[in-house]
């Protein structure tokens, strides 16, 4: 099985495998079937939600004025701003292709997107903001997929497998790796995406854990999204001939492990 490429500091685009041990990779927001997980134990929690059933997509709650999710329904968007802000995330990761992404410029970004700088300014305050809300566009695509995949009939989670989905789905990102990397040191990059994973991930529940932890079911995602970067990013920066595959089967099963501890101290 082909290991995934990589470099120190800078990521080249990866090589994944066809089909990783713990089913297909994820291909457009959509998960395969159910693969052989030979390797990572199943460490299955609590129900993520009453009366759900595996294969059926979940709704995804609709995010505050603020960006975060929240019971309060926001106004609902005009065609023109989400045509705008659609413009403006794509054309900040256009210009990823040519400069580092300390060198992108509000006024860059505005000009590329065809619009002005109030413009820009009226939906986000930095190019950062814009980069983070790409991310968290796609984090809800793949939060739903991962769950889609995972869960099972009695709605029971595999987290030893999610985690190990999840590293498939962050190097199959395409648009992460060709547009972002070969500008963006590696560490840079898995700095950014982790809040919104974070926040995606507490905001739908997909670990299942919010029963149990309940407001602070933040530290528990923190603790998988978390264990999953920092194993990543080491593996980057390292000259290791381990497969990916085998990296998240091992990581996984003891993120899950750890992950069932801390819940068990909510029982």
């Amino acid at each position: 099985m082909e290991a995934v490429a990589r470099t120190t500091g800078r990521v080249v685009v990866p090589a994944c495998p066809a089909r990783p041990v713990g089913g297909e990779v994820l291909q457009d927001g959509e998960a395969g079937g159910p693969g052989d997980l030979a390797q990572a134990r199943a460490v299955a929690f609590a129900p993520v939600r009453p009366g759900a059933a595996a294969g059926k997509a979940r709704k995804s709650e609709p995010a505050g004025e603020d960006g975060r999710g929240g019971s309060a329904r926001p106004r609902k968007e005009d065609k023109r701003a989400r045509r705008s802000k659609a413009a403006i995330r794509s054309a900040l990761l256009s210009l990823l292709e040519e400069c580092d992404f300390d060198k992108v410029s509000v006024t860059a970004v505005a000009r590329k997107a065809g619009v002005d700088r109030k413009t820009f300014y009226k939906h986000y305050a930095s190019a950062d903001e814009v980069f983070d809300d790409a991310v968290r566009e796609r984090a809800l695509v793949i939060a739903d997929a991962l769950y889609r995949q995972t869960a099972h009939p009695d709605g029971r989670v595999d987290v030893a497998e999610m985690f190990q989905l999840l590293s498939y789905a962050l190097v199959k990102e395409t648009w992460l790796t060709d547009r972002t990397l070969s500008h963006m040191p590696s560490d840079v990059l898995l700095d950014k995406i982790e809040d919104p994973l974070i926040a995606v991930f507490t905001e739908q529940d997909v670990l299942g854990i919010a029963g149990q932890m309940g407001p602070n079911a933040e530290y528990g995602v923190a603790f998988f999204v978390c264990g999953l970067l920092g194993a990543f990013r080491r593996w980057l920066a390292s000259d290791s001939e381990l497969p990916l595959e085998q990296l998240s089967a091992s990581v996984g099963t003891a993120v899950a492990m750890g992950l069932e501890g801390i819940l068990a101290a909510h029982r």
